[in-house]
């Protein structure tokens, strides 16, 4: 089976289950995903669950992807909020699935790298769309490292909350990539095309307070204190800066988002030995975070 077939086969795996209502609140378990609907606050929260890999594999697309459609089809009634979240200690991502890229480089599958990045800025996609609904506000709630895809997840939310002493990062270059899901389109929506240039033209890890003062960060609160703080922030459903976030993120154009996948795919598909090896690296710390 092609990696790309197998892609679309975790989709559908999904696609059969249907959430049920039960009072106020609704829980569903899957393998990557921890959903929850809250009626306080008319809130789908989508949390990374513990046992599952630090970084986004398929499956975690897959997963988020059968989200985004049940509440396109109203499973969930018409939610006010969406929020993604990490269950992880210190971890809310850190980037993209490296050992996939890895073993579909080295067999050159690019339509199977092609697969993956497309899944993936679907769901950036649904981040900005609201899912397809109008009035729906996607939220990130960040908890801890956010690097590379996992960064980008955050920046396409509508609302970006983060906890003092996360840091974020692009650590693409340090292996001969560039971050391909909407990286440098989505932070220049923040906070202006030259601040964003010069933030990407290097690999440092920032810190949320940064971030802030940049203008990337929307809300920075105390550690251990960001759920609370995004359960009251859902529940008045009063956040000025919605409005503005949305009509920055929308400017963005599906095809712009397609276009850079392309050209991520290229770039990974000629990656040098010596990027391939600086990448194993990052898989071995990966795999670590993983383990812990």
């Amino acid at each position: 089976m092609s990696n790309s077939s197998a892609l679309l086969n975790k989709r559908r795996e999904f696609e059969a289950a249907e959430p049920s209502r039960n009072g106020a609140q609704l829980r569903v378990l899957t393998r990557a995903l921890d959903v929850a609907y809250t009626e306080d606050g008319k809130t789908v929260w989508a949390s990374v669950a513990r046992t599952a890999p630090p970084y986004v594999t398929p499956q975690l697309i897959a997963e988020m992807g059968h989200l985004s459609a049940q509440i396109r089809a109203g499973a969930y009634g018409a939610p006010r909020y969406r929020v993604i979240s990490s269950g992880k200690n210190n971890c809310f991502s850190l980037g993209g699935d490296l050992q996939l890229f890895l073993n579909l480089i080295n067999v050159g599958d690019r339509d199977g790298l092609f697969a993956y990045g497309k899944a993936a800025i679907d769901e950036i996609w649904s981040s900005i769309t609201g899912c397809g609904l109008n009035d729906l506000v996607t939220v990130a709630l960040v908890n801890g490292e956010a690097q590379g895809g996992g960064f980008e997840a955050a920046l396409a939310c509508h609302v970006l909350v983060a906890e003092e002493g996360c840091h974020f990062g692009f650590p693409e270059a340090l292996f001969g990539l560039f971050p391909g899901m909407g990286g440098l389109p989505l932070i220049s929506r923040r906070c202006g095309d030259d601040v964003a240039n010069r933030l990407m033209q290097k690999s440092n890890r920032y810190t949320a307070e940064f971030l802030r003062e940049v203008g990337i960060v929307d809300y920075l609160v105390p550690t251990g204190t960001g759920i609370e703080f995004v359960r009251e922030l859902v529940r008045t459903n009063a956040i000025p800066c919605v409005a503005r976030r949305q009509q920055q993120l929308r400017s963005l154009s599906y095809s712009q988002l397609l276009e850079s996948v392309d050209e991520w795919v290229t770039c990974a598909m000629t990656l040098s030995s010596k990027h391939q090896r600086s990448m194993r690296y990052f898989v071995e710390a990966q795999r670590r975070a993983f383990q812990r």
